[in-house]
Parts: C-alpha cells; sequence; structure tokens
C-alpha cells in the first residue's frame, strides 16, 4: 500500500467567503483509500495560523454566536484534520477549537433554519468566522446565496459524547448526525436509519451527486453489504428528504458588533469604552458566567457583515488583536 505523506502548510490563507482551512492545504489521497480514512478523535495542540492563536479544548457544554461561512467543491475528497475525507454532500463543519468530532447545532438567525452537523475539521481562519458549514449544511441553512449568516452554534453534550467514544474506540463516526438531526438518540446506530443517504442503484433514480465508488456514503459502515455492492458507483442524496432534516425556530431580531475586550469590573469597561468612542458607538453588556458578572465592551451595531468586517479589520490593525465580531438580539 502505498504510503502518503500529508504536509500541511497554513500559508497563503484565503479571506473570501470559502475559507481555505489548514487541514485542506495538503497533498489529495488516493481514492482508492477513502473508505480506511474514517478518522480519529483528536483535540490538539495550540496552534497559531496567520498571527492569531488557538487553543483546542474538549467540552460538552459551549454556545457561541456569530457569522458562519461555508466550503465546498475546493476540498472535496481532502483530508479533514482529524483523517476523514471532506464530502461537501455530508452535513460537517469546521471550527477553530472543539473537539474533533462533536455534535453542535447550527442556528440561522436570520431566517431561524437549524441542522446539526458534526464538527470534524479545523477552521475558517479568515477572521470574524465561528464555523465553517459544509456545502450541503450551508444549502439546508439557506446561506449559500449570501456567502455568509449570522449564526447560533450550540454543542449537543450527550451526542458529543457519544461520536467521542464512537472514535475513541476506533469506530467511524460519519452519518451520525443524520441520526441525530432525526431525533436519534445517542448509542443508536444510524446505518439502517437513513435510507435517502444510503447507496443506491444506478436505475432506481437519476442522482444529484455522482463520485467514485470510494465516495459511497454507507461504506464506512458496511462496505460489504449487498446494497453497498449492487451500487458501489452511486453516492446519493435526495435534496427533498434532504430538507426534512431542517427544523425552522422563530428567531428575534439581531444585530452585529465587534467585541473588543471583556472586565471584570465595571469601572474599568467604561474606561476602556471611552478610549473607543473615535471609532463609533460603544456598548457594554452585562454577562453572568459561573455566578460571576462580566463586562464586554463592544463596537455597534453595524449594518450588515461587509460593514463588521470592516470595523474588525481597522482594530486588529490598530493593536486590538482580540477583537471579534458577536451577534446579539437587539437593543
Amino acid at each position: 500500500m502505498k504510503k502518503f505523506i500529508c504536509l500541511v502548510s497554513l500559508l497563503c490563507l484565503s479571506a473570501c467567503t470559502k475559507v481555505e482551512l489548514g487541514s485542506h492545504l495538503i497533498k489529495k489521497i488516493d481514492p482508492s483509500t477513502y473508505a480506511t480514512h474514517k478518522g480519529s478523535f483528536k483535540v490538539g495542540n495550540p496552534y497559531k495560523v496567520k498571527g492569531q492563536r488557538y487553543k483546542p479544548f474538549e467540552t460538552y457544554n459551549y454556545t457561541q454566536t456569530g457569522v458562519a461561512s461555508w466550503y465546498g467543491p475546493d476540498f472535496h475528497a481532502k483530508l479533514t484534520a482529524n483523517g476523514e475525507m471532506y464530502n461537501q454532500n455530508d452535513l460537517t463543519a469546521a471550527h477553530k477549537t472543539l473537539q474533533l468530532p462533536s455534535i453542535v447545532r447550527v442556528t440561522n438567525l436570520e431566517n431561524g433554519k437549524s441542522v446539526i452537523v458534526r464538527v470534524n475539521d479545523r477552521g475558517p481562519f479568515a477572521r470574524g468566522r465561528i464555523i465553517d458549514m459544509s456545502s450541503k449544511a450551508a444549502e439546508l441553512l439557506d446561506m449559500k446565496r449570501a456567502g455568509t449568516a449570522k449564526v447560533k452554534v450550540e454543542v449537543l453534550g450527550d451526542e458529543s459524547r457519544e461520536v467521542a467514544r464512537m472514535a475513541k474506540a476506533g469506530q467511524p463516526t460519519r452519518g451520525m448526525e443524520i441520526a441525530y438531526n432525526k431525533g436519534v438518540p445517542a448509542h443508536t446506530h444510524m446505518a439502517s436509519l437513513t435510507p435517502e443517504y444510503m447507496p443506491q442503484a444506478p436505475k432506481a433514480i437519476q442522482p444529484t451527486y455522482q463520485a467514485p465508488k470510494y465516495a459511497s456514503h454507507n461504506s464506512a459502515y458496511s462496505p460489504n453489504s449487498p446494497v453497498q455492492m449492487a451500487a458501489a458507483k452511486s453516492y446519493i442524496t435526495k435534496p427533498v428528504q434532504a430538507q426534512k432534516l431542517v427544523k425552522t425556530y422563530a428567531v428575534a431580531p439581531t444585530n452585529l458588533y465587534v467585541q473588543t475586550a471583556s472586565f471584570s469590573d465595571h469601572a474599568n469597561a467604561l474606561r476602556f469604552a471611552d478610549g473607543l468612542r473615535h471609532y463609533g458607538h460603544t456598548k457594554i453588556k452585562e454577562i453572568a458566567i459561573n455566578g460571576r458578572s462580566y463586562y464586554r465592551v463592544k463596537l455597534g451595531p453595524l449594518n450588515d457583515v461587509a460593514h463588521a468586517d470592516s470595523m474588525l479589520s481597522t482594530l486588529i490593525a490598530d493593536g486590538y488583536k482580540d477583537a471579534l465580531i458577536v451577534v446579539d438580539t437587539q437593543g
């Protein structure tokens, strides 16, 4: 068997919507080895990209709001950070610090559409983006045309613990996100639960996406099954049935801000905010974490993502290296 040396380069990262992930800047692997790339559990060491430091951590209670982007064809069939082969038609995502794999619910705060995805990659590394959705996940959230969306990211604790257990035991976790979207509890194997994502005979339906035989979605679960062998050359995702995976929630109006700092002392937050007034309107928001109050200093509200990106770039250039884009309810 050929040995493949995958060299990760974190140079020349693009700041465009479909952000190049560090884990994708690698040599493309032999397609015939697709089924062997089932991925592994990974947290990883702290790392630095474009001057920004990131410290991955394992957590099962985590919520984040911000701007999402998406990535697709340019990275299809390349390795993800946890050793899987990226498939743009899977419901997956990339995150800078969460353990791999983990299960998160991503809700588009602009239209209320929500979908559960499995995080198996690192990124996005463009400043101002908190998660990179696969092409299919972005489609279901109805964010592909705009390229970005204001989102809420929530780690699902029980589901994430289950896929972590599976990955640590050397079991594949690909497709578990489909089961969880359908309300199947943790500890339940999904192979028999998702017929619309199972390989089917080419004559049964015209494929909406066709890839070489190694890309058959269920290959990681039952590579020798009759269904798999009968349709090894066809990988089918039915868009109509896939839409049933989406849940829609009522969403409150939201605003974009650039958060610059957080303080445990309100007076310090006020002094810091005074020094930012030449950039625009400042706001201090009090939050409670583990029974303790913190005061976050933000600039805004801002008109749109482009405005937020511009403000963020200006602040970073002026030395506010920890600035980030956040989404808040209006008020």
